[in-house]
């Protein structure tokens, strides 16, 4: 009894000090997963920094931390599932401790594992990042290319619209000319302006040349008259009467000056003449021009569409 009481208190010495041993042996493997755990707190806060990163980049980077995502929230998941099973054999690692022992091994080695993944994800995301800024420096550079071509283009294009522009204008205004000159009694003749004819340029010409070698107008005169866009002749009162004609598609302050002051010129050289102003539209300008010289009581023809306004007031 005394031989069997003796092992038995050796038996319980041994069995203390293994109780002990596998104790600190847990709080060791406890400490190990918290520090596992606060590292993979760790590493998952720098992941979700880098994400917020990766929204502000293109779809393409999207995907791509999509992926990362997906690969941190695996590795969670293996974690855990490692986490059950190990809670769940707890018992047998307190049985077996060369088991637990070894089991400790294999998660050093995975948290090792771990760590050297977290260490080529952050250099693969540092060298994506380079590689998506420099992508976005050549699409800037593109992007100023493309946008000095655009200028460029549309300096062009604002050249060529003008020119075109340019010459529809000048077509215009010598289709209009034609057609008053041509049909000049239909549109100017009435019952106080008759036998009406456009005077042709031969015939505005001699008289322009008779007018400056008599000195009744100056070189400068003889200059700005010979570029009126047509001489209408008629009657009027049962004498001759002329109308120094403007025509332009839209009239404007402009028109009506230079068919006063080409009209003052012509009437030196031909006689009674009045200014004449026609076209498709009219500007205000020149509709006010046009209202003054009537309230001074100076007499001056439109033509809009077609249709003559003459002066309401006898002249």
């Amino acid at each position: 009894m005394r031989n069997l009481a003796e092992s038995f208190i050796t038996h319980r010495q041994e069995f203390s000090s293994y109780q002990a041993q596998t104790n600190a042996g847990f709080a060791e493997l406890i400490a190990e997963v918290r520090a596992l755990a606060e590292a993979q707190h760790s590493h998952y806060e720098a992941f979700i920094a880098h994400r917020q990163e990766f929204l502000q980049q293109r779809a393409e980077t999207d995907r791509r931390f999509a992926e990362l995502a997906e690969a941190q929230r695996r590795t969670e998941e293996s974690l855990r599932r490692l986490s059950e099973a190990f809670e769940a054999h707890r018992q047998e690692f307190l049985e077996h401790r060369a088991e637990t022992d070894r089991r400790f091994a294999e998660l050093a080695e995975a948290q090792r594992r771990t760590e050297e993944s977290l260490q080529r994800l952050s250099e693969a995301f540092t060298a994506h990042r380079e590689e998506t800024d420099r992508r976005f420096a050549e699409l800037a550079e593109a992007q100023r290319r493309t946008e000095e071509s655009l200028q460029r283009l549309s300096e062009a294009f604002i050249v060529h619209r003008r020119v075109v522009a340019d010459d529809m204008s000048v077509l215009k205004k010598e289709s209009l000319e034609r057609r008053y000159r041509e049909r000049a009694a239909a549109y100017f003749g009435g019952p106080d302006f008759h036998k009406v004819r456009a005077l042709t340029f031969d015939e505005l010409m001699e008289a322009l040349g008779k007018a400056l070698k008599a000195r009744s107008i100056t070189r400068e005169e003889y200059e700005e008259a010979r570029r009126v866009d047509g001489v209408i002749r008629g009657r009027r009162r049962q004498r001759s009467m002329h109308l120094a004609l403007e025509v332009s598609w839209i009239i404007d302050r402009g028109d009506v000056e230079r068919a006063v002051r080409r009209a003052e010129i012509l009437r030196k050289a031909l006689g009674e003449t009045w200014p004449a102003v026609a076209g498709r539209e009219i500007t205000e300008g020149a509709r006010e021009a046009i209202e003054r010289l009537r309230r001074e009581g100076r007499p001056i023809v439109v033509v809009q569409d077609g249709w003559v306004d003459w002066p309401s007031k006898p002249v």
